[in-house]
């Protein structure tokens, strides 16, 4: 495995000024991966191998939902919940039959959408009143101790009610969890504070999403400025000339991000790169132009989603997750060609990606 050195630098998102730190560039290989292999025991059973939860789609948007749910299940997690808007449900079912599918209007609204379900279901409503329940009973609710990886964000658009879901996953989550595509804008728009965000969590943005999330870092860093009476810094980081695929300028901004978060920022482009709060930029060798198409993101999102729910430490979850993508979708273009490639290509050839790192 190649390492090479950053020398010290200053770097500084606006959100917080960081002592200099010596940034550790890696990538990841076959070889790195198989390192931290679960093999699946001999006795497992669903219970065992981890429950995923998605918080993805919105009206119209369902297919994000469908590649995000397969590519978890297809990680090899035990379970997987989709939550999604009740207008999915249908889909969900039939085009992801493995999934459990939760409606988040129930979520946000549980006395009304239980009322209607009932009137819709006479036969349940004179089950739940021989239960001695009514229509204002509770609604169904997220456990989110229950789950062992989340991922919120793929196709959830930016409507009130999925600023309603970020607040409430991103406010409750125990654990590690992927934040993606709308998740992203949102909280870019401010719907959760950058310094109220979970540690630990793994932020998968292209280059505008990121840009989103730092425009958020800079209004908050403004605000305070302004309440303490002091001048903005213009303070912008500096190295040693490396290169590499991303903008190195657009690395660093993400380093410092995940610094000041605590977590992992995925900067996906060509070679992505995952930058650890640790210090360490880890690039991939993995994948192709291809690859360029709706939906590759959503594949990315439930993959990593499913690791987590595995058992895999976020850091190992990320870096196994984008190498696994990019595998997939190379051997997909082998097939099938760049230009005719889609994310459900990515999908069908996940478990032969997945068999070559698992060395079976």
């Amino acid at each position: 495995m190649r390492r090479k050195t950053m020398a010290n630098q200053q770097i500084t998102t606006g959100l917080s000024s960081l002592p200099p730190i010596e940034i550790r560039v890696t990538e990841v290989t076959l070889r790195r991966c198989r390192e931290y292999v679960k093999q699946r025991p001999i006795d497992a059973h669903k219970g065992t191998m981890g429950h995923a939860l998605l918080v993805a789609g919105s009206p119209g948007m369902a297919g994000a939902a469908v590649l995000a749910s397969r590519a978890c299940m297809r990680s090899g997690v035990g379970k997987c919940t989709v939550c999604t808007p009740r207008s999915n449900n249908d889909i969900l079912q039939i085009s992801v039959p493995e999934v459990i599918v939760a409606g988040y209007d129930d979520l946000l609204n549980p006395v009304e959408n239980r009322r209607a379900q009932w009137q819709d279901n006479p036969a349940e409503n004179c089950r739940a009143q021989w239960r001695g329940e009514n229509a204002e009973a509770k609604g169904w609710m997220l456990d989110f101790g229950a789950y062992d990886g989340v991922g919120i964000g793929p196709g959830l658009g930016q409507s009130e009610a999925s600023e309603h879901m970020v607040r409430m996953v991103l406010g409750n989550v125990k654990g590690p969890a992927v934040v993606d595509a709308d998740a992203i804008n949102l909280i870019g728009k401010g719907v959760v504070p950058i310094d109220k965000l979970p540690k630990g969590m793994i932020f998968t943005p292209h280059k505008k999403e990121f840009e989103r999330l730092l425009g958020a870092v800079q209004k908050e860093t403004s605000e305070e400025k302004e309440r303490q009476g002091c001048g903005q810094s213009t303070a912008t980081p500096h190295g040693d000339g490396h290169t590499a695929a991303l903008p190195m300028d657009d690395v660093r901004r993400a380093m410092a991000f995940a610094m000041d978060v605590e977590g992992y920022v995925l900067l996906k482009g060509h070679r992505s790169a995952l930058c650890c709060h640790d210090g360490e930029v880890i690039y991939n060798t993995t994948g192709n132009a291809g690859m360029a198409t709706a939906g590759s993101g959503d594949v990315l999102t439930g993959i990593i989603t499913g690791l987590l729910a595995r058992g895999y430490e976020p850091k190992v979850a990320a870096m196994m997750g984008m190498y696994l993508h990019g595998l997939a979708g190379d051997l997909a273009a082998e097939e099938v060609g760049q230009e005719s490639l889609i994310a459900s290509d990515i999908i069908k050839f996940l478990p032969k990606a997945t068999g070559k790192v698992y060395n079976y």
